[in-house]
């Protein structure tokens, strides 16, 4: 066993490591050089002390409900962020000074807070000042505060009452008893009232009681540890729409306006239906502000007026981006650019221009690919009022596939769009593509995949999806679930392949709540996706249309379409490729557990798992062999474009770690690499079977994974 790690450490990773260390070194100078020129440290801003740390004892631990970010959160004292020691970061924060004033109201705002959560015996004893630097003529000294308490016992919330509402509004109190925030036997919160206050008013709102109110009523018992809370509900009057007055439109004809709305005067009033209207007012693209006002000033007025006042937005457009993409051995940069008018002819129809270009660096290629997006659409959203609409693009993507293989691909959509809710959205139309591999790899595939590849080939296709989303946010998923489903058949005659293809993708979020805590810093994340292919008569699918898995959305352990066996081809010329079996039959599943941690970073980690077989016999036969899994971890911050991700993911090593399942290469054949660990080829080719017992990968990335 020693044997086999020093060769292994001697042979391998030390030839590896001694130049990337030695480039990281030249880079690391490289900063230091430019940050004594230009950068001042933290510690020269300032003339007094600097809080380096805010630190509390007697508190609780992270899932306490009460730690020390929540704590901090409450102060007018702030601390500085993470680097005020550390070389270059020292150079780029803000230092937070010392105020020894306002620490004694901190110490009450603290008391206040506990309160506020359920703590009412919470009493603060004070602070402690630590320091760790001095101060001097030129720079500030740095300290560190302790802060100590006792929070005492919590309460919690013993007895929870509605009055005020009839037999028929009773069910709205028992949902939001049930499914709010403030629950008996849970810990005891101000917000968690507030919160399920204004949750059965809006229930109230949504069941045509515009006029609905109520005063809640808190009685506090610190010595039993109990708060009862009551809900005292003033129903009002039953309410319907009355008289709509649009202001603000000028160049958007107000008929336009008002068949978007999907309520009309006299229809029972409902608060839903108002954001509704909202949403479908901005979804039209030509309005900035979209404000929807009830008229609630006289109590006993039956049609409640609505104001709706917009102010129009430009109706043309010009953006420009800049996007990237790791994976642990590749980086893509790509540059995107877009043009669009949303009201041509003053009749909202959309025209759209996009141009993406960038460059992929391919793992040891030597140079890399350029790669493209141009499309074209053209879209008119308002037939049957905003419930269906019309879109034609065209469009021609040069990218990278499976991280190896250039392709271009021209191709069409014409769809028609139903939107049956704000929820759920139906599509259907035809596709037409042509598919062509840009670096002759049609005679490699063309000897192992027969009548499966062919390049170029050209694909006709007649496809319908439903889609359904229920996510409280699509970028900053905390609660709800995401469903979609397609169906697509190849035409024969107009394309090259007759087979249907069946996907399917369910995600499900839910906070998880304790009965301790006010909040719910906790995420669990699930994912269920899959891929049926089924061809027909003696047509096959064609390679690009086939199942894959791993990559930094499916199996993270795994490289982007590197789950299962491969071929290896070697040409004359020496050169090889590696081309993935995929399959017919693919299910991934995704599990996630997300930590909102702060400043706008949160943790997670994950297990991943799948299967991937060529077609069912093989499922049936091999179900075993053919399911791989992974897990790890991972952290996102919280931007303006969304989730900076990156994951680190460990797996098992799988048969096709050690190389591929069929070759023409004969000895001279070199196995792919499959994860960091086997990035260099003299290791791959010389210590493949002393590798490590497990895969490791990186992912950087914008946007979540599930």
């Amino acid at each position: 066993m020693d044997l086999l790690l020093s060769n292994f450490f001697d042979s391998a990773i030390l030839r590896l490591l001694i130049p990337r260390l030695a480039n990281v070194f030249w880079c690391l100078l490289t900063i230091a050089v430019c940050m004594a020129i230009g950068c001042t440290p933290a510690r020269r801003k300032v003339k007094t002390d600097i809080v380096r740390d805010v630190r509390f004892e007697g508190n609780g631990g992270p899932m306490s409900g009460h730690n020390d970010y929540q704590l901090l959160a409450q102060m007018e004292q702030e601390a500085t962020s993470f680097g005020l020691m550390i070389w270059p970061m020292m150079y780029l924060i803000k230092p937070a000074p010392f105020e020894p004033e306002v620490l004694s109201r901190d110490g009450y705002r603290l008391e206040i807070w506990y309160a506020h959560n359920g703590w009412f015996d919470a009493r603060f004893k004070g602070w402690s000042v630590r320091r760790l630097r001095d101060r001097g003529e030129k720079r500030g000294g740095i300290v560190d505060l302790r802060g100590y308490i006792d929070p005492g016992k919590p309460s919690m919330v013993r007895d929870f009452t509605i009055e005020g509402l009839d037999r028929s509004k009773r069910i709205l109190g028992q949902v939001v008893k049930r499914k709010g925030d403030l629950r008996e036997e849970f810990q005891f919160s101000v917000d968690a009232v507030y919160a399920s206050r204004n949750q059965l008013l809006e229930l109230l709102h949504d069941h045509a009681h515009a006029y609905a109110d109520l005063e809640a009523t808190i009685d506090a018992y610190p010595e039993e540890q109990a708060v009862d809370v009551q809900f005292n509900v003033e129903p009002g009057i039953t309410t319907v729409f009355g008289p709509i007055n649009v202001t603000g439109n000028d160049k958007v004809h107000k008929k336009i306006i008002m068949s978007a709305l999907p309520f009309e005067t006299g229809e029972s009033y409902k608060l839903k239906t108002l954001r509704k209207a909202q949403s479908r007012l901005f979804d039209l693209g030509t309005f900035s502000i979209v404000d929807i006002e009830p008229d609630l000033s006289d109590p006993t007025r039956k049609e409640i007026p609505i104001g709706i006042h917009v102010l129009e937005s430009r109706f043309r457009m010009f953006r420009a981006g800049l996007g990237f993409n790791y994976d642990g051995f590749n980086w893509s940069v790509r540059a995107p650019i877009s043009f669009q008018h949303v009201n041509m002819f003053r009749q909202l129809i959309r025209f759209r221009a996009d141009l993406q270009g960038g460059l992929t660096w391919v793992h040891e290629a030597e140079k890399p690919y350029p790669t493209w997006d141009i499309g074209v659409s053209l879209s008119y959203p308002r037939i049957a009022g905003q419930l269906v609409g019309l879109s034609l693009t065209g469009s021609d993507e040069r990218q990278v596939q499976s991280g190896q293989f250039p392709y271009e691909k021209p191709q069409v959509d014409l769809q028609l769009t139903w939107k049956a809710s704000e929820d759920i959205l139906v599509t259907f139309g035809p596709h037409w593509e042509l598919f062509r591999y840009l670096e002759g790899v049609n005679e490699q595939a063309l000897a192992l995949y027969g009548q499966d590849f062919q390049n170029p080939y050209q694909l006709m296709t007649l496809a319908t999806a439903l889609t359904i989303d229920w996510r409280d946010d699509p970028v900053f998923t905390q609660r709800g679930s995401f469903w979609s489903f397609s169906i697509e058949q190849a035409i024969p005659g107009l394309g090259s392949y007759n087979f249907l293809a069946l996907k399917g993708d369910a995600r499900a979020y839910r906070p998880i709540k304790f009965k301790r805590l006010r909040d719910f810093p906790l995420t669990i994340v699930g994912r269920l996706h899959g891929k049926i292919l089924q061809p027909w008569g003696q047509s096959s699918v064609p390679y690009p249309e086939r199942a894959f898995l791993g990559g930094s959305n499916s199996l993270r352990g795994f490289r982007q379409d590197q789950v299962g066996p491969y071929y290896l081809w070697c040409s004359e010329e020496g050169d090889q490729t590696a081309l993935a079996q995929g399959g017919t039959l693919m299910l991934g599943m995704n599990t996630e557990l997300r930590y909102d941690w702060a400043y706008g970073i949160s943790l997670a980690t994950f297990v991943d798992m799948g299967i991937l077989a060529e077609d069912w016999k093989d499922l049936a036969a091999n179900i075993l062999q053919r399911y791989r899994v992974g897990g790890g971890v991972g952290v996102r911050y919280a931007s303006l474009v969304g989730p900076i991700r990156m994951d680190i993911a460990l797996r098992p090593i799988y048969p096709e770690d050690y190389g591929a399942s069929d070759s023409n290469c004969g000895s001279g054949g070199v196995p792919r690499a499959t994860d960091i660990l086997s990035g260099n080829e003299s290791f791959r080719s010389e210590n493949i079977d002393n590798r490590l017992p497990v895969g490791l990968n990186i992912y950087l990335s914008i946007g979540e994974a599930i």
